[in-house]
């Protein structure tokens, strides 16, 4: 990564880029162990997130929901194409994507984020951290590059969209963050209310903007 130049200078402009790829090799070295151990260890095992990972352990492989994806025609079709990263002799661990989970252990680590990092009287991440995570880091200018009307209302923390202004656009609460995955994985969790909303599917194209809209609105509805 290192030996790519670069397309402006760091702060100059918002972009999509490889910055948790850099995260998780920080880690590595920080830690002395993988990613994958260290995510194990600190966050998995103490949140009793038995269903995520890297690789297939147990029955694992049997559980594994089908991804589906459009062809030409409109049609959607399954594609076991991505499986092969989670067999157990791979070695790859990224830092912004590549490991499975389901509802369960999701719901349990958005809902220990909505609760300052804390799971059943267990510490997990200090609440500072969660609020400098979730702190819009975004000039005016990468504010601009970085909305589109999926995210509108939405800046930029460290690693998560958050919510900067519902006017208009949310039922949610702002502070409130969260992230989307690529195939229909999306997250809202909320400290203001100790509230977290999961929602998956499993397709390529997402279509997020018709689903995500959507679920937000229901979810946030049933608040008092």
């Amino acid at each position: 990564m290192a030996s790519v130049p670069l397309r402006f200078d760091p702060g100059e402009h918002w972009l999509y880029g490889f910055g948790h790829e850099m995260v998780a090799a920080l880690i590595e070295r920080c830690s002395g162990m993988t990613v994958g151990e260290f995510l194990k260890k600190e966050i998995f095992e103490p949140l009793n997130m038995t269903s995520t990972g890297y690789r297939y352990s147990g029955d694992q492989r049997e559980r594994m929901a089908v991804l589906y994806r459009m062809n030409d025609k409109g049609i959607y079709e399954p594609d076991g194409s991505r499986d092969i990263r989670f067999e157990p002799d791979q070695v790859y661990e990224g830092g912004g994507a590549g490991l499975f989970s389901n509802l369960r252990d999701y719901a349990v680590f958005t809902q220990m984020l909505a609760c300052g990092g804390v799971y059943q009287d267990t510490r997990i991440i200090g609440k500072n951290t969660i609020d400098l995570m979730r702190t819009n880091m975004l000039n005016e200018t990468q504010l601009k590059e970085f909305s589109n009307t999926y995210l509108e209302g939405y800046g930029y923390g460290l690693g998560v969209r958050t919510m900067m202004n519902i006017a208009g656009v949310s039922n949610s609460t702002p502070g409130e963050f969260g992230w989307t995955g690529a195939a229909g994985t999306w997250t809202s969790i909320d400290p203001a209310n100790h509230f977290s909303a999961v929602y998956m599917h499993n397709t390529f194209l997402n279509n997020e903007e018709y689903h995500h809209m959507r679920v937000r609105a229901a979810a946030y509805g049933l608040l008092r």
